[in-house]
């Protein structure tokens, strides 16, 4: 069996990956909370690069940079 799913018989669901933190809640917790951790996951992301643009923007290049690195490291 592959470790990266799942056959639980209480989620009806079988053979599903479980590989994004939204998904795994969503299947696990319902739909709403499962927004709500894909919505913070985005902002764990977007609030790095807002921080670099506002607090060194004599760095014009360093929002891709910080952008590129939440890609890379996620």
């Amino acid at each position: 069996m592959n470790p990266n799913t799942t056959s639980s018989s209480t989620s009806g669901m079988k053979n599903v990956p479980l590989s994004l933190p939204a998904s795994n809640t969503a299947i696990l917790l319902g739909w709403k909370l499962g927004v709500l951790v894909g919505f913070l996951d985005i902002l764990k992301g977007v609030i790095p690069v807002l921080l670099a643009g506002i607090l060194l923007p004599e760095y014009t290049y360093l929002p891709f940079v910080v952008a590129t690195a939440a890609v890379l490291g996620h």
